[in-house]
């Protein structure tokens, strides 16, 4: 779904990995290393926190876990310095795991905005401080069989996945990802 820090024009070869910060404690906290191409696959690259480009977002972005007894509600924004906490962190919601953990269903924040198709968060182009984002997340770059399991599950869940837009990965190379 295109929002404000991941326009349309970005979709392609997306990555996000998240590296533990302490390694004993999942829930202290991840680096969050995004990257994509602009434009086309293997075009030019765009990311954070150490994913080549700079692009569109330089610097650290960190998530967080606020609260240990929601595991599944992340924070997500900019740390100052060697800080692991985000001054100002967008909401990450994870609504829904595959068996395995191999793929996960991501929204920015409550899904509670009506779609055409079911309910959605703040729409494209949303903020990127406010509830904005809904993604599939999948260990495999190219999952035809995993993207359909989720959005089969998302539209059960009721979210509306008309908003989805397809991410080019065929051919990706990944190159300073």
């Amino acid at each position: 779904m295109p929002i404000a820090f991941q326009p349309a024009n970005e979709l392609y070869c997306v990555r996000a990995d998240y590296v533990p910060l302490d390694a004993a404690n999942p829930l202290g906290g991840v680096l969050v290393k995004n990257y994509a191409n602009r434009g086309q696959v293997n075009g030019p690259p765009v990311g954070t926190s150490g994913a080549v480009g700079g692009g569109s977002i330089p610097g650290r972005f960190i998530g967080v876990v606020p609260d240990p007894s929601v595991p599944s509600k992340l924070s997500v924004g900019f740390a100052l310095g060697q800080s692991n906490t985000p001054v100002m962190g967008a909401p990450y919601w994870v609504v829904a795991v595959g068996p395995e953990y191999e793929c996960a269903i991501i929204t920015g924040g409550p899904p509670n905005t009506p779609g055409s198709k079911g309910c959605t968060t703040s729409g494209p182009m949303g903020s990127t401080l406010g509830n904005s984002g809904f993604w599939f997340f999948s260990r495999k770059p190219v999952d035809p069989v995993g993207t359909a399991a989720m959005e089969a599950e998302a539209t059960r869940l009721g979210l509306d996945t008309s908003v989805l837009l397809n991410v080019e990965q065929q051919g990706c190379t990944y190159q300073g990802a």
